[in-house]
């Protein structure tokens, strides 16, 4: 489960907060991973560090989910197995596909990190390894793109987190 799984939200809501984004052209996303924007060029995923837009939930064309559609009525390749869509070539002037995803700082999000946490290190803050999982050996106290809230009481390498460093934000960390 390296993937993000959502898990619910911090302020007990049931509604976490959703947005449509472009991708960008040429560029391959997954279901349940981190995601960032390219400028105005689209959505690619995230890496170590950047900023976090959102977690991908699904992909849709003209507000039709691509798994709908006929492999032939769609220009970039949707792999419903691995739960990869890679846009075309003119994806953000033509095709016009989008990841859906949710983008709420208050959304909880289950992750097999690539180290096991321990319950002292709840409220300390992770940077991912990649777009699809944490890296649990990262923690710190004030910086990193998500913050741990509670570690797996069955497996110390799972952890619940939510998104802290978030191109939501109007800031600009120092």
């Amino acid at each position: 489960m390296q993937n993000f799984t959502y898990a619910g939200q911090l302020n007990g809501a049931e509604n976490p907060i959703v947005r449509d984004v472009l991708i960008k052209n040429s560029e391959s996303l997954e279901m349940n991973t981190a995601v960032v924007l390219d400028g105005a060029n689209g959505l690619i995923p995230a890496t170590a560090g950047s900023k976090i837009l959102g977690i991908v939930i699904g992909f849709y064309k003209n507000g039709i989910p691509v798994q709908n559609y006929k492999s032939a009525d769609l220009s970039g390749t949707w792999v419903e197995s691995t739960g990869i869509y890679t846009a075309s070539s003119t994806n953000i002037t033509v095709e016009g596909v989008r990841a859906k995803l949710i983008c709420d700082k208050d959304a909880l999000f289950k992750n097999d990190a690539n180290a096991d946490m321990t319950p002292v290190m709840e409220g300390m803050h992770f940077n991912l390894v990649d777009a699809t999982q944490i890296d649990g050996d990262t923690n710190v106290a004030a910086a990193g793109q998500m913050e741990l809230i509670k570690v797996d009481p069955d497996d110390a390498s799972i952890g619940t987190f939510c998104i802290c460093e978030s191109l939501r934000d109007a800031y600009v960390q120092q």
